[in-house]
């Protein structure tokens, strides 16, 4: 940990006076991850949920879940997809939380999904990563949405913090690569518990690498 922080300082005191300032300057930066896979199959909801559930589950800390009932029983030809509502829009409030430096607040929304859930991890105080995940059922099988947060801290002059996040980062992986091995693991979940469907990337972004089954370089070594 000595060694750590003498290199730290050491770098920066080499760096120029521009460089110091940059590290010392604290920095908030929020990305937003949206991925959306098919996944065909004539199992029930149950299987998948409880297999995305499991994969998830190593990456978190916390998960909510529900199995919303369908009492039409009518299952749509078509998937239905996740609405990210505001749940302050058009209030002062709104407006200060989408101001600029922030995506704002937002809340997913799944009419129609047969599970949902809500997951998150918070690594040294400060890194948050929130998922929200919604499984939709049509005709041919079923639709699975997440959505990822990630908000970052970075800078500062706290010198043990940021020791602290190297050593994070070091064992753990960074916050992006810590976000692509979420959703790699869920998909990966799901895979191993229904290996004949053919489960593929419909839209999202950032655009993601191979399915993890495929190429296991989206995830964090």
């Amino acid at each position: 940990m000595e060694y750590a922080a003498a290199a730290l300082l050491g770098t920066v005191a080499l760096a120029g006076c521009g460089t110091v300032n940059n590290a010392l300057s604290e920095k908030t930066t929020e990305t937003e991850y949206f991925r959306v896979y098919n996944i065909p199959t004539s199992a029930g909801p149950t299987l998948i949920a409880k297999a995305a559930a499991n994969g998830i589950g190593k990456d978190v800390e916390g998960m909510q879940e529900a199995y919303p009932i369908n009492t039409s029983g009518v299952v749509p030809a078509k998937p239905g997809y996740m609405h990210l509502v505001d749940p302050f829009a058009g209030s002062p409030m709104g407006a200060f939380a989408a101001s600029a430096g922030s995506v704002g607040m937002k809340l997913a929304n799944c009419p129609g999904a047969a599970w949902t859930a809500r997951a998150n991890k918070v690594v040294d105080g400060d890194d948050r990563q929130s998922f929200d995940l919604c499984l939709f059922p049509y005709q041919g099988g079923y639709q699975l949405d997440i959505y990822g947060d990630l908000v970052t801290e970075s800078g500062g002059v706290n010198l043990s913090l940021l020791i602290a996040r190297s050593v994070v980062n070091r064992a753990l992986g960074s916050p992006k690569a810590f976000m692509d091995k979420a959703f790699a693991d869920t998909l990966d979940s799901i895979h191993a518990a229904l290996p004949s469907a053919d489960i593929t990337f419909v839209r999202g972004e950032p655009a993601p690498g191979p399915l993890p089954w495929i190429s296991h370089t989206v995830l964090a070594e």
